[in-house]
């Protein structure tokens, strides 16, 4: 594959959120949830992306908790922040 696919993955998953926010839909907050653990699974170790990638699931977890109310995105945000 590319090797900053976990880049295009990032942004693409970035994309997603700002879709969700204009548009409400669940699918594409979702979409984007799995694309940023993609994204984490394929960086480097040390890589300057890592950090703005797991802030970026953090968020996205949160703010699906806060839309479907489901405590475990809750959980799993503050997880990959530690």
């Amino acid at each position: 594959g590319h090797t900053d696919r976990f880049v295009l993955l990032n942004n693409l998953a970035n994309q997603l959120s700002t879709h969700f926010h204009r548009r409400g839909d669940d699918e594409d907050l979702d979409e984007g949830v799995v694309l940023q653990i993609e994204t984490l699974t394929l960086c480097p170790v040390g890589h300057s992306v890592l950090p703005m990638a797991l802030n970026n699931l953090a968020f996205q977890l949160f703010i699906r908790f806060t839309h479907q109310g489901i405590v475990t995105n809750l959980v799993q945000s503050n997880v990959r922040l530690i």
